[in-house]
């Protein structure tokens, strides 16, 4: 399985900044003891700050950010559907209000303890609850219009209503009318997009105060109160938690959902993630909830072992523990017997017309699954049935991968990318039947018969294929490195004799080396991106940044500070545990 890691959290997390700085609408959030004791239930998440506006303020004052809002990657966005719809919103809101709904009103309404629930992600419903210091509440714009709005009253305390009479329709349809509703309560401001949710966390706060019994609330919802119990005794400086069950439900989530892994995201109830802000790095503790209960008492290797064989000069590796024979076969095809990729036919052509009449479907593709990518085919059962037996028979506990690109050479056009797959064992490697089985692997593709394929004897003790295929061969008992290139198998076996650190039992370690790679992935998606520029381009013609030298690339250039990130996770009975670090670069 895939890891949620840059799957759910980090995408779900990014999204969610980005369409509330946009929307002004403010994430984050706290109350006295427990914030969500103030929400009415049904959140579809919630994010909660001790310090909002003291982020917000680091991340205004932040070179990244003036990077990234200059930056291709932004600009993509900006022309994006999915900016058109928030900007819609935003200026939706904002007609509504009366005032700007931009960076100045986020900074206005940013208080210290802050907490923000998203009740639907179609609608944008929210409700935002800040503790703003003493006087902040004078300068916020939208408290000065309240003589426009329509005044409510719940359990005695004031708020206020105002909805737009209508709402323009676009190209998806009309869209529903617009409702902002606030109050404030001592130091307190709640603002809202729904009359009833800001009804209710009156309602809920006053309760709380009073000692009265509260009504239902949204951490007293069971998947809130799990989500809560699983997660780290100490909050971070972000804290968010996630209805998964509801959210995979949502068909806005599926439309703008590019991971595509609904179905594996639907086998979790929940989730919860911290991110702390420590000197030079952030780190991110995440918890995933299951649906069932089993506790999975696999057991999980020593990947720290491992990861120890990485060698300095890596730049993406990743460790996974007991991987299916299947799989590894899998990895070993697509990092070194074939590498093939997909073929791609570019024509300026307009296609034929197909006016044949297709069938929509039948009751035999019912267990099609459309929202998953599409699985890699399985190589060649007949080349690859002596490699895939081999596997077997060696019992796998641990597979490490490891990619790298060469240092730059001064009037070179590629950038080589050379790559290693570490194999461990419970059964000791057969040296011959290993060497046999992946000639079988690579001989339909390389020469007729056996010719020009042959094993020598490298100083280093690996076996070769020579000049003709960069391909080598290291066994030792319960350890087998493949590789495609001399020098990363032997910087690989100098680690060899490097002491692990402390033993790290795991399901998955992942790193990537941001600031080593950077330089070389700009060279290489540049020289690809230049392929692709049109011969005569029409005059004025916009062009669009090109995905990964333009939009990609541009987004690395904004976050160049950040050096590593590292990927750990473990299985906690039934629970899955993340934690990511990122590392950032001193001045």
């Amino acid at each position: 399985m895939q890891p949620l890691s840059r799957r759910l959290i980090v995408i779900t997390a990014s999204t969610i900044a980005i369409a509330l700085a946009i929307w002004a609408a403010v994430p984050t959030a706290a109350h006295k003891q427990v914030l969500a004791g103030d929400l009415p239930p049904g959140a579809l998440l919630t994010i909660e700050s001790p310090d909002f506006a003291g982020l917000l303020h680091a991340w205004n004052a932040s070179p990244e950010q003036a990077a990234w809002f200059n930056s291709a990657n932004y600009s993509a966005f900006a022309n994006s559907r999915l900016f058109g719809r928030l900007s819609d919103a935003q200026g939706e809101f904002a007609g509504v209000a009366g005032s700007k709904a931009d960076a100045a009103f986020l900074q206005q309404v940013a208080g210290k303890e802050s907490i923000f629930a998203w009740y639907d992600i179609s609608k944008l419903e929210f409700v935002y609850i800040s503790h703003l210091p003493a006087g902040q509440t004078a300068r916020v714009d939208l408290l000065q219009q309240r003589g426009k709005f329509s005044r409510r009253e719940s359990g005695g305390d004031s708020f206020y209503v105002k909805t737009s009479a209508s709402s323009d329709a676009d190209d998806a349809g009309p869209s529903s009318p617009r409702t902002v509703a606030f109050a404030t309560r001592g130091d307190w401001l709640i603002l809202g997009t729904r009359e009833d949710l800001v009804a209710n966390t009156l309602l809920l706060m006053q309760q709380q105060e009073t000692g009265k019994q509260p009504q239902s609330s949204e951490d007293s919802e069971g998947w809130y109160s799990a989500a809560e119990t699983a997660g780290p005794a100490k909050r971070g400086d972000l804290h968010m938690l996630l209805d998964l069950q509801r959210i995979t439900a949502t068909p806005a989530f599926r439309t703008y959902w590019i991971q595509r892994n609904v179905t594996d995201t639907r086998q979790y109830r929940a989730a919860v993630v911290d991110l702390y802000r420590e000197p030079h790095s952030f780190r991110e503790e995440r918890v995933l909830l299951p649906n069932s209960s089993a506790n999975d008492a696999a057991t999980q290797p020593d990947l720290a072992a491992v990861e120890a064989l990485v060698p300095e000069r890596a730049g993406v590796y990743r460790a996974i523990a007991l991987p299916n024979p299947e799989d590894t076969l899998a990895t070993l095809d697509e990092k070194l017997l074939t590498r093939s990729t997909s073929s791609v036919v570019e024509s300026t052509a307009a296609p034929a017309a197909d006016l044949s009449v297709s069938q929509p479907g039948s009751e035999s593709d019912l267990e099609t699954r459309i929202d998953t990518l599409s699985p890699k085919p399985e190589p060649a059962s007949a080349p690859t049935a002596p490699l895939l037996a081999t596997l077997k028979a060696a019992n796998i506990t641990s597979m490490l991968t490891i990619d790298r690109t060469d240092p730059p050479v001064a009037g070179a056009l590629f950038v080589p990318i050379r790559s290693a797959v570490i194999l461990r064992s419970t059964n000791p490697w057969d040296s011959n039947r290993l060497q046999a089985a992946l000639l079988t692997a690579l001989r339909s593709h390389l020469t007729v018969g056996s010719l020009g394929l042959a094993w020598t004897r490298a100083d280093s003790g690996y076996s070769s294929l020579g000049a003709t295929h960069p391909f080598a061969l290291f066994v030792d008992g319960h350890t087998a490195v493949l590789a495609n290139d001399a020098a990363l198998m032997n910087d690989i076996l100098a680690r060899r004799q490097t002491p692990a650190t402390t033993p790290q039992p795991a399901t998955l370690i992942a790193g990537f080396r941001h600031s080593q790679e950077r330089a070389d992935f700009a060279r290489l998606t540049a020289s690809l991106a230049y392929t692709n520029v049109p011969a005569n381009p029409a005059p004025n013609q916009a062009q669009s940044p090109d995905f990964f030298a333009g939009s990609i690339g541009s987004l690395s250039n904004a976050f160049r500070a950040l050096a590593t990130e590292r990927l750990v996770e473990r299985r906690d009975g039934p629970l899955t545990r993340q934690t990511v670090v990122y590392t950032w670069q001193t001045p």
